[in-house]
């Protein structure tokens, strides 16, 4: 999102019907070219929802069951691919999420330590306050399910407009004295709200890279577009902060996108509707304040590398980053302004998972498993169908002597009559029964095999999703061995998203933050660093966070289990104990402290004793701020016990 003024450009001029085109040739490109990959995102969004399609046979059984209270067989669907995706991002949140503070950063060009801790107090606070947790998560979450994550960033300064009404006394106009009545009046005010960095997600299928580059790389591209729907409340706030014009060009009507591809919800996933009946348009009759506008805006918000003067926005033949807005139905343009941002990239980080530098887009966890998956569902639902069939009584039988209507009756203990013609003959030669084998019980000892070879396929294994594995008695070395392979498979995905992702988001926060950030706070001091420091706040200014940065990388390694950390801490304290240069080396106060800090206990600290030199208790007790202990009757003047 801009930050600057926009220009104001007529929408029946010459220029504002060029740029138009100009940005719908670009859109239209890009929504061609990737029509394919929203096919393959909502066939994504399915298997995560564990979704399949109902067919003819199942919805006549289903009929059956709920209508007519007739036992019916139910397909059964596997969520394979939901589950080896969910261990996944739990992998995937401990190691980027549990860090702390989860963007942390180190001078590269000789910052000093009292500088780094502000860069991080900053961020980590907007962090918090800015409330990125979610839409970190749901970063993550995305590169699991679509195998593409892209997420959003820009700055806000968001200022509230508070109303409140009031009640005052009247006073008599004539005499100035009070009129004994109450007059009520409205007053707003304007207060300044959260100033900091913001994050949004960006479905894929609303994300308009150019397809000239693969999207791992899409910064090399020409533009970016980005589909949004825009709150009317928040399209006049952004007017109001000068960066939209022509709202009154908007069209009441307009609902969403006017593209034949703009149907970006093909999958089940049920998202917001944009329309919602235009409830906020329709007052009653003759009521003279009826809304002309849209309670929705469906908007591209577009930022194209551009020559302005070729596109006759300004005399400079360089190219440069530009924002442009424009209406869903790409008529009006109602936001024209230069980006401004110094790290002049454009304002979104992309994740994917697969290291590749060539394809267009990356495959996600279901496309991978897709076969294995299939291949699961068909093991699975083929063994119960045979064993329901199997359940059911086959006969043959002879009509002209058994009564057909009690053959066919379902219920238990049935009664079969003979017609007159079969009295005193042998029914035995009238029915017989015929065998039935289960010819699918081999398919549930298969079913192992399948999800092994899922294992090998992706490197998630029972462990990581909370099993052991069947197979007699394991040792410790042994689970602890199977985990590590399957972890080191996610430990090198995780460090390419964490140079692909994490290090250029968190790198544009702190860029972010040194242009815009100009306020003076005293923000609480995150990380190790704080264990050092001797008060726990630091003041931050633009002065403090000035400098050159660079993000610290993840490893990709997932954080210790606490418990067993704080066990093998006490194990080595009781080790440094026992051997005199060690014990005279380490500081006993600090390594109790961070034993008790990761074992969970965080108000350790509140128990610890001030211990001041005797000068300045005796400066203090002259001044009057402490007194001597009281003595116990008996006990000795020296502090001894009593004699």
């Amino acid at each position: 999102m801009p930050v600057g003024l926009t220009k104001k450009i007529g929408t029946d001029s010459t220029l504002h019907k060029g740029i138009v085109k100009e940005l719908e040739y670009r859109i239209r490109m890009s929504e061609r070219k990737f029509s394919d990959m929203r096919d393959q995102w909502a066939e994504c969004e399915d298997k995560a929802l564990a979704f399949m399609p109902t067919r003819d046979a199942d919805a006549l059984r289903t009929h059956k069951r709920d209508e007519q209270g007739l036992p019916q067989y139910t397909t059964i669907v596997i969520p394979y691919s939901y589950a080896v995706m969910m261990a996944a991002h739990t992998y995937w949140c401990n190691v980027f999420l549990s860090r702390s503070p989860v963007f942390q950063y180190v001078g590269l060009t000789g910052e000093t330590q009292s500088q780094e801790m502000a860069v991080e107090a900053l961020i980590e606070y907007q962090r918090n306050v800015g409330l990125m947790g979610p839409n970190l998560y749901s970063w993550l979450y995305d590169i699991g399910r679509y195998g593409t994550g892209i997420i959003g960033n820009y700055w806000e300064d968001r200022v509230n407009h508070i109303t409140q009404i009031y009640e005052e006394d009247s006073v008599d106009e004539i005499t100035g004295l009070p009129s004994g009545e109450k007059t009520k009046y409205e007053e707003t005010s304007e207060i300044a709200g959260y100033s900091g960095n913001k994050l949004y997600n960006v479905r894929p299928q609303d994300f308009l890279a150019d397809p000239r580059v693969p999207l791992s790389d899409f910064q090399r591209g020409e533009f970016v577009f980005c589909r949004r729907k825009l709150s009317w409340a928040e399209v006049k706030r952004r007017e109001k902060n000068g960066w939209y014009t022509n709202l009154d060009k908007i069209d009441p009507a307009i609902t969403d996108f006017s593209s034949g591809l703009n149907n970006t919800n093909m999958s089940t996933l049920v998202t917001p509707d944009s329309d919602g009946g235009a409830f906020g348009n329709k007052f009653s009759e003759g009521y003279s304040g009826t809304a002309k506008h849209p309670d929705v805006v469906p908007v591209y918000e577009g930022y194209v590398e551009l020559i302005p003067k070729d596109w006759k926005l300004a005399d400079r033949d360089y190219p440069e980053k530009w924002v442009f807005t424009i209406t869903g139905d790409k008529r009006t343009l109602i936001g024209v302004q230069p980006f401004g941002a110094l790290h002049n990239e454009f304002p979104f980080r992309l994740i994917q998972l697969e290291p590749d530098a060539y394809a267009l887009a990356s495959r996600a966890i279901s496309n991978i498993l897709g076969s294995v998956e299939n291949t699961i569902n068909w093991l699975v639902n083929t063994h119960f169908y045979n064993v329901r069939a199997s359940l059911n009584n086959q006969f043959v039988f002879d009509p002209s002597r058994i009564t057909v209507k009690d053959l066919q009756d379902g219920l238990p203990g049935k009664l079969i009559r003979a017609k007159p013609t079969a009295y005193g003959s042998d029914l035995r030669t009238a029915i017989f029964q015929l065998p039935v084998n289960d010819i699918t019980q081999g398919h549930m000892r298969d079913l192992p095999e399948m999800l092994g070879i899922g294992e090998r396929i992706i490197g998630v294994n029972d462990q990581m999703l909370g099993m052991l594995a069947s197979g007699g008695r394991k040792t410790a070395t042994e689970v602890r061995t199977s985990s590590t392979f399957g972890i080191n498979r996610l430990k090198t995905i995780s460090e390419y998203m964490s140079s692909t992702g994490f290090e250029p988001l968190g790198n544009m926060l702190l860029q972010n933050a040194q242009q815009y950030y100009s306020a003076e706070q005293k923000l609480r001091i995150v990380g190790n660093l704080a264990q050092y420091a001797g008060e726990p706040f630091i003041d931050v200014s633009p002065e403090q966070i000035a400098g050159n940065f660079g993000f610290v990388p993840v490893d990709g390694t997932m954080p210790v289990d606490r418990i067993a950390q704080a066990n093998l801490w006490k194990d080595m304290l009781g080790t440094a104990a026992r051997v005199p240069q060690l014990a005279m080396g380490l500081d006993w106060m600090k390594l109790f402290m961070w034993i008790a800090q990761v074992s969970g206990l965080r108000n350790a600290d509140q128990m610890r004793l001030q211990v001041s030199p005797d000068q300045q208790l005796l400066q203090q007790a002259q001044a009057g701020n402490v007194v001597p202990m009281q003595m116990p009757p008996g006990t000795a003047s020296g502090g001894g016990p009593p004699q």
